[in-house]
């Protein structure tokens, strides 16, 4: 009696859920830059729910025929994965940088090895975080503007990988 209620249950869950569309699968490709020199790999992409094909922001069927799955955009904001949500610099926190001062460097004065005046290779000289450092708010997350969310309506979406042609 007892297994038959709880099919049951389960049999009425599983059609509850039935028909109803999956949330959008949002990924955050790249990684802040930690030196000057790294370029910003960050970005956005998103993906079919069901087959994990990337998608347009908006679109409302996955484009791939196989699985043709209803895709949901219900939530707006997501957790910015750069910073994990906290709204401070990740490179601050990777590289133990206070208030987007470099590590390097921010001691005092300009670099010197073997008696040869240098310039930092972490910041390139302006003695700030490579990632935050050009920001109005010096060690907070630049990806997300220190709030720990990400808006989908207006990030920067990472662009799709260039296809390899077969010659």
């Amino acid at each position: 009696m007892k297994t038959r209620l709880l099919l049951a249950g389960v049999i009425v869950a599983g059609l509850a859920a039935c028909g109803r569309p999956n949330d959008v699968s949002v990924a955050f490709p790249g990684q802040s830059p930690v030196y000057t020199k790294a370029g910003d790999t960050r970005g956005v992409t998103f993906h079919c729910p069901n087959c994990g094909v990337q998608v347009e922001l908006d679109t409302l069927r996955c484009p791939n025929k196989r699985c043709g799955a209803t895709i949901s955009w219900a939530r707006e904001d997501r957790v910015c994965a750069y910073c994990e949500g906290t709204g401070k610099c990740a490179t601050c926190r990777m590289m133990n940088q206070v208030n987007g001062e470099c590590y390097n460097c921010r001691p005092g004065g300009p670099m010197t090895r073997l008696g040869v005046q240098m310039v930092c290779p972490n910041c390139g000289g302006s003695k700030k975080c490579a990632a935050c450092g050009k920001t109005a708010n010096p060690g907070q997350c630049d990806f997300c503007g220190g709030t720990g969310k990400v808006s989908l309506k207006t990030v920067k979406i990472q662009p799709k990988p260039a296809e390899k042609s077969v010659e």
